[in-house]
């Protein structure tokens, strides 16, 4: 799916997440998550998932890079993590 565009989820869970990475799937986007309880890989759908704790912000440069390197620049970024001053 070169060319296509990309999507990133900071913060990916399995509701709001979820559901929004599945639209957008539906309409040529391929799909890059990131969050905590995620292990690193793509998997079987072709998501890209990265591992981050994003209340650490000097874990997201690794987050944009890993995605870059498997599917190019995101298109389109939804920061959903909390805030490490919500913590």
């Amino acid at each position: 799916m070169a060319g296509s565009p990309v999507l990133l989820i900071l913060g990916a869970g399995p509701n709001i997440g979820a559901h929004v990475a599945n639209k957008f799937a539906e309409n040529g986007y391929q799909i890059a998550l990131a969050a905590r309880r995620l292990a690193d890989g793509v998997q079987s759908d072709g998501h890209l998932h990265v591992q981050a704790d994003l209340s650490k912000p000097e874990t997201v440069p690794a987050v944009f890079e890993k995605v870059k390197q498997t599917f190019g620049l995101p298109s389109v970024v939804i920061y959903n993590g909390q805030s490490p001053l919500d913590l």
